[in-house]
This record gives structure tokens, C-alpha cells and sequence, in this order.
């Protein structure tokens, strides 16, 4: 399986993009609570009609199909990324790879899991060498 070194990347910012818009649609919701409405009294000028609570709902269906099409594409990207692991050769390097690229792990945790007296510098430039012998050199599609 080929993977490109920006598609290993990938998955760590469509998580975060995902997370973005759960955590506006959170937000969303919580303003989208109905609430009275405010008697003044006064008739209401131009520009100050319009459907707040369907504009809402509008607005809250868009962004659970975002989130669903991402959650998707999130999805499709990992399993490739997986195949690519498995087909790594070594496993020192299939367990750097996956704990960086799939469990999205900083270096630190990475060498304490992976133990052996190493260190987040040390398993970070085992995986650079990977990246530069393996898929640097490949062009992407």
C-alpha cells in the first residue's frame, strides 16, 4: 500500500478540523436554546425580521453533514494509513508510525510506550529517516 507523507499527516488535522466544528455546533446548539420572546411594545424596523431558530437549524444540519462527511473521509484515510503500517518492514518503525500518525501521540509519549531508553528526539528522527527514505522520495498523485 502507498501512502503519501502529507496523507499520514492528514489524519491529525481532519481530526482537528473535526473536533472545530463539533466544538462550533456545541456552541450552536446551546445558543439555539428557545428562549420568550422580548415585549416592547415597539413596532420592529426593517432588517430586524427574519427566522432566527430556522436559520439555526439550518446552520446545525450543515454542520453535522460537515462533521459526518469529514468523520468519513477521516475514516477511508486511516484505514489506507493502517495498510501502509502493516507493510512496514521493522517493527520499531511500525509501532513509531502508528503511535505518531494513527493514536496522533507526541514524541514524548511515543518513547516512554515504546521504552528501551529512548527519547522523544530519538524516535522522532527514527521516524524523519523513514519519512525521508521511504516516502520523500516518492512523488505524490
Amino acid at each position: 500500500m502507498f501512502v503519501t507523507q502529507k496523507e499520514l499527516e492528514q489524519i491529525y488535522y481532519i481530526t482537528r478540523e473535526i473536533n472545530m466544528w463539533q466544538r462550533e455546533l456545541d456552541s450552536l446548539k446551546t445558543k439555539s436554546k428557545v428562549s420568550s420572546p422580548v415585549l416592547t411594545g415597539m413596532p420592529e424596523g426593517k432588517g430586524t425580521t427574519g427566522d432566527r431558530v430556522g436559520n439555526s437549524a439550518t446552520r446545525i444540519a450543515y454542520l453535522e453533514q460537515k462533521i459526518k462527511d469529514k468523520k468519513a473521509e477521516l475514516e477511508i484515510l486511516r484505514t489506507n494509513v493502517i495498510e501502509y503500517i502493516m507493510s512496514i518492514d521493522d517493527s520499531l518503525t511500525r509501532q513509531i508510525v502508528k503511535l505518531r500518525c494513527i493514536d496522533l501521540k507526541s514524541w514524548t509519549s511515543i518513547a516512554i510506550e515504546i521504552g528501551g531508553n529512548n527519547t522523544a528526539g530519538s524516535v522522532r528522527k527514527w521516524y524523519v529517516r523513514h519519512i525521508k527514505k521511504n516516502l520523500s522520495q516518492k512523488k505524490e498523485k
